[in-house]
C-alpha cells in the first residue's frame, strides 16, 4: 500500500511539472502609425491615427534565437486582436488561417512583425506582413500603416499554483517522516 501511494504521488508530480500548461504566458501589445489613407475609408482612420494589436502566446514557443514564427490561433492557445480605426479583427477572422497565418515573428528575440490577412464585406481586405499593414474597402479607399513599437509582459503563475506545490511538498515530507518513524 505504501509503495502504490508513493508511486501515485510521484506520477502526479511528474505530470504536473512536465505539462506545457504551466509555461508562462506572454502578453504582447504592438502599436503602429498610419502612413497614408483615403479620408472616406471604411476603417474610419483619421489623420495621425494609430493602429494597435494585442494578444498572448505561450513562452514555450519563443527560444530567443534565430528566426521564430509563433502561430496565433484557436488551436494554439495563443491569441491576436488587431484594432484598425473603428474596426476590430481577431485571429479567427484570418482568411489564410490554413496556411499558417496569423503569426507574430521574431529574429533573435526581437519583434519582426505580424502576419495576418482577412477579407470582409464584398471586396474589402486587411493584410499585415512583417511591419507593413495595408487595406482597401469596398469603394477602393486605401490605408497604409507600419508597426513600430512592441512591448511584452509575462503573465505570472497564479498563487494557487504555488500553494498547490507547497501542499505537495508537505505531503512528501509527511510520507518521508512516516517512513522514518516506521523503521
Amino acid at each position: 500500500m505504501k509503495c502504490s501511494t508513493k508511486s501515485a504521488l510521484l506520477v502526479l508530480l511528474m505530470s504536473i511539472f512536465s505539462s506545457n500548461a504551466y509555461c508562462a504566458m506572454i502578453n504582447f501589445q504592438v502599436s503602429g502609425q498610419i502612413n497614408e489613407y483615403d479620408p472616406l475609408n471604411e476603417f474610419e482612420i483619421i489623420a495621425n491615427g494609430n493602429i494597435d494589436a494585442y494578444g498572448s502566446f505561450d513562452s514555450k514557443h519563443l527560444k530567443g534565437s534565430g528566426i521564430e514564427q509563433i502561430a496565433l490561433g484557436e488551436n494554439t492557445g495563443n491569441s491576436l486582436t488587431l484594432i484598425i480605426g473603428s474596426m476590430q479583427f481577431t485571429e479567427i477572422l484570418d482568411t489564410n488561417y490554413s496556411s499558417g497565418l496569423p503569426s507574430i515573428s521574431f529574429i533573435d528575440g526581437n519583434f519582426q512583425g505580424i502576419n495576418y490577412a482577412t477579407a470582409f464585406n464584398s471586396q474589402s481586405y486587411l493584410q499585415s506582413y512583417g511591419f507593413d499593414v495595408s487595406g482597401r474597402d469596398d469603394f477602393n479607399n486605401y490605408i497604409s500603416a507600419t508597426w513600430e513599437q512592441a512591448s511584452y509582459s509575462v503573465v505570472p503563475l497564479p498563487a494557487a499554483f504555488w500553494m498547490f506545490g507547497a501542499g505537495i511538498a508537505g505531503l512528501l515530507g509527511l510520507l518521508r517522516r512516516r517512513k522514518i518513524i516506521n523503521l
